[in-house]
């Protein structure tokens, strides 16, 4: 029997923030936008998620086994 994934998606919260960075990161250099020697992204507007989305919409995240994915 083949094991099936259980996912749940809900709004940001502050505590995703590293999580949803490493995720980013992650994606950026496999599809290499930013080379795999580089430092870990550091993209301002991923620490202002709340304030960037505030009254322009949601910024959602897929949770797998209590991690954003």
């Amino acid at each position: 029997m083949e094991k099936t994934n259980s996912y749940k998606i809900r709004i940001f919260d502050s505590k995703d923030t590293g999580q949803v960075i490493d995720v980013i990161d992650r994606v950026l250099r496999d599809i290499k936008v930013i080379p795999e020697s580089s430092d870990r992204i550091d993209d301002e507007d991923l620490f202002q998620i709340p304030q960037i989305y505030s009254g322009r919409g949601k910024f959602w995240v897929a949770i797998e086994n209590g991690m954003s994915i």
